[in-house]
């Protein structure tokens, strides 16, 4: 594929749930929000939403879903991670008869994995995927296992078809180490909004960043620094981190599922895949006041 498509922001959507059914109409406004704000793509089935506590099929549905609802150049790049690799190949199978234009493929969780072990895993996904396009995901807070950047550059090196990686570790060494040896083609997303720009200045393609689900922030980020505005793009970077340091006083991700239900619907609360509770009013009306102070572009 075009890889240039996908430089710039991607949304990790959240998993909006209504009445204990999964929320379409909060879908479509996400994929519509995307093209608002002049995100490059949209990823259901991500750790914004919870996509560990999803089944099989819930996670199919959700990926047949969203494919539905995507208009003009809004990439596709839904999670298919499953831990099982024969699942996980499923899934992105789906994906690209639904129309995927990439998948991401997160590390295994719950069990370790040295790095001879996650070489044999995403080997095994890409040979199988054959000319499919993946993008590596590394979130080793929740995992347990990180994609450090040799296991990335020889995967990406025997299978043509892995086209970057999403380092969500926040190790700002990692994410160094992957910038300064990546080989023409392959992209490297931060995962970590509160360091988005520092990670563009060093020569990432773009970020996939949860606070897009409700806030045009990194999209205006990543258009003032791509346009040499820096000063602009640096004024709203401290913007989004003082976002970020607030969303941090919350479990992750109710925050995020909290903010977006203000943003697109006022008093209405958007749920929280089950079981997950959502924000208590005093919880809520405390975050949204502070909030405020930075979700001045949208």
């Amino acid at each position: 594929m075009d890889i240039d498509k996908l430089k710039g922001i991607i949304i990790p959507m959240i998993t909006p749930f209504r009445n204990g059914a999964l929320d379409r109409e909060s879908l479509e406004k996400i994929v519509d929000f995307a093209s608002r704000i002049g995100a490059k793509g949209v990823f259901p089935g991500s750790s914004t939403g919870c996509f560990p506590l999803m089944s099989f099929d819930e996670q199919a549905t959700l990926i047949s879903d969203v494919s539905n609802m995507i208009k003009g150049n809004i990439a596709f790049i839904p999670g298919v991670g499953r831990n099982s690799v024969s699942e996980t190949v499923e899934m992105a199978r789906r994906s690209e008869n639904a129309g995927a234009d990439a998948v991401v493929v997160v590390t295994p969780y719950y069990i370790k994995m040295n790095d001879v072990s996650l070489l044999n895993y995403f080997d095994k996904i890409a040979s199988a995927l054959g000319s499919m396009s993946i993008i590596m995901y590394s979130i080793p807070q929740l995992t347990g296992n990180n994609i450090s950047p040799d296991v990335a550059f020889k995967i990406a090196e025997k299978h043509k078809n892995v086209i970057g990686v999403k380092d969500s570790s926040g190790d700002f060494r990692n994410m160094a180490g992957f910038l300064a040896r990546k080989p023409e083609g392959f992209l490297v997303f931060q995962g970590q909004d509160d360091l988005l720009l520092q990670s563009l200045k060093l020569g990432a393609d773009g970020g996939v960043c949860g606070t897009a689900n409700f806030t045009a922030l990194p999209a205006e980020i990543y258009k003032a620094y791509t346009n040499g505005d820096y000063g602009k793009a640096l004024e709203m970077q401290n913007k989004l981190t003082g976002l970020m340091k607030l969303l941090s006083n919350f479990p992750f991700p109710v925050g995020f599922n909290f903010l977006f239900s203000k943003v697109m619907y006022g008093n209405d609360t958007v749920g929280m895949i089950p079981p997950i509770a959502s924000l208590n009013e005093r919880e809520g009306a405390q975050l949204y006041e502070e909030a405020n102070k930075f979700l001045q572009i949208l």
